[in-house]
């Protein structure tokens, strides 16, 4: 494993401290603003390369960088940000004072969202779009564009809709307040941050519906409101029997009808970890019980929602706590990676669809803490962990042939690493109490 050492920046207070006194501002709001630590903004895989790109100054402007990893320098400014506002300024007729978060869509192109609206930027030609065709209603929520198709799907107050080639799509049309389509349930425990999922290869939408006809209404105070108003939200308290009841439906762009899944009694049930396969055909859904003590991963079709196969079960005398979807591995559309908390820690368990154990890829008195990402081929797993120790946060990869663990990060602290597009390099954030920030390009491979 080679570092190419790209920034190494170390910021200390200490001497500052020892001859000021810091006002109340400082202390709160120092940490992210005049105290905090110098940073590269910004510093991102660029897509499908091995190209990162970061912001930093140049003359006193800010410029966007691009550079190769398999170089070893640094990079080459290709945008300034008075170069972008002039392109900015002809749609919007304002300014940035600083280059907006980005997202690399390819090797010249970029993304970013400004308020609720996609923009692309070329590099090549140097121009700036608005990137949807036709705006959205306003006050939308939940927000999400499929893969491949670049259909988007949102919500409206208790609705669910899709933009499908400048056509507002009625997805769910709930007259009643109480039944919500396309937004988290469960009070988004177990892994559940949100309410629609998109197929791999965007033409279906799998979607949670919730009835809270029977949930307690619970007051609040709005004091933003002039004067100060009194609001209700959906809450379910304890000891008491209004629970929402949840089920999960397939929308069907091609069709343009709503499949429900069956995923049986009772409708209390936790449904979570919703995973689609890689051919948009099949749809994963651990199943919990009230008690939390037993889930049970189900397989379901994706054409009509028929129950296909109970793969497997966990139980516990305590609890169960699924928070992951299955992993499916690239190139092998019969094998994903189940994160389990069944033997007391976090670990990684290499499954067939068939529900069939194949091997458990970590083992040990620490925890998995993140799963990062396959390399192309699915041959290796790259996952953050506490293997060094609970104060740890490093980089490893695992040979799904059942190899142990390799550690790619070293320093003792906290690694936050993000894995280029091919798997042979990583970003690696690096933190700790004597190095508020050091960044670096590692190379994968010894």
């Amino acid at each position: 494993m080679r570092y190419i050492l790209f920034l190494s920046i170390i910021f200390s207070l200490s001497s500052f401290a020892q001859e000021k006194n810091f006002t109340m501002t400082e202390a709160v709001q120092g940490a992210y603003t005049t105290l905090a630590p110098e940073r590269l903004q910004q510093f991102q895989w660029v897509a499908d390369s091995d190209q990162f790109s970061y912001v930093d100054k140049k003359k006193g402007e800010s410029h966007l960088f691009i550079g190769n990893a398999d170089k070893s320098k640094k990079g080459k400014s290709v945008l300034s940000l008075s170069e972008f506002n002039e392109e900015w300024e002809k749609l919007t007729s304002s300014k940035f004072r600083r280059f907006p978060r980005m997202n690399w869509t390819s090797t010249s192109t970029f993304e970013f969202e400004w308020k609720k609206k996609i923009y692309q930027y070329k590099l090549q030609s140097n121009s700036l779009n608005f990137l949807d065709t036709l705006e959205l209603p306003s006050k939308v929520e939940n927000r999400e564009t499929a893969p491949k198709t670049g259909y988007i799907s949102f919500t409206k107050d208790n609705n669910l809709y899709l933009l499908i080639n400048d056509k507002v799509v009625p997805v769910s049309e709930n007259e009643n307040e109480d039944v919500v389509s396309g937004q988290t349930v469960s009070r988004s425990e177990f892994g559940i941050y949100k309410g629609t999922f998109w197929s791999p290869d965007g033409t279906k939408l799998a979607y949670y519906v919730k009835d809270e006809s029977e949930v307690t209404d619970y007051p609040i105070i709005n004091w933003d409101a002039k004067p100060a108003e009194v609001k209700t939200v959906k809450y379910p308290m304890a000891g008491t029997d209004g629970t929402e009841k949840v089920s999960l439906h397939v929308y069907d762009t091609k069709t343009g009808k709503s499949t429900t899944v069956q995923t049986g009694t009772p409708n209390t049930q936790y449904l979570t970890n919703i995973a689609w396969d890689l051919q948009s055909e099949k749809i994963y859904v651990a199943h919990l019980n009230r008690d939390q003590n037993h889930m049970e991963m189900k397989r379901y079709s994706a054409s009509n929602g028929a129950f296909e196969k109970l793969l497997f079960e966990e139980k516990s005398d305590k609890y169960v706590e699924p928070l992951n979807p299955p992993h499916f591995v690239p190139n092998n559309k019969d094998q994903f990676v189940w994160e389990s908390a069944r033997s007391g820690f976090n670990h990684l368990y290499l499954y067939n669809t068939e529900g069939e154990l194949l091997k458990q890829l970590t083992n040990g008195n620490y925890e998995v803490i993140e799963v990062k990402a396959f390399d192309p081929k699915g041959s290796q797993l790259f996952f953050n962990s506490t293997a060094i120790s609970p104060l740890n946060r490093d980089l490893y990869s695992v040979s799904l042939q059942g190899d142990e663990p390799k550690r790619l990060t070293q320093d003792k602290g906290t690694h936050s690493t993000t894995l280029s597009h091919n798997g042979n390099y990583f970003i690696d954030n690096f933190t700790r109490t004597t190095v508020p920030r050091r960044s670096d390009i590692v190379t994968v491979k010894p």
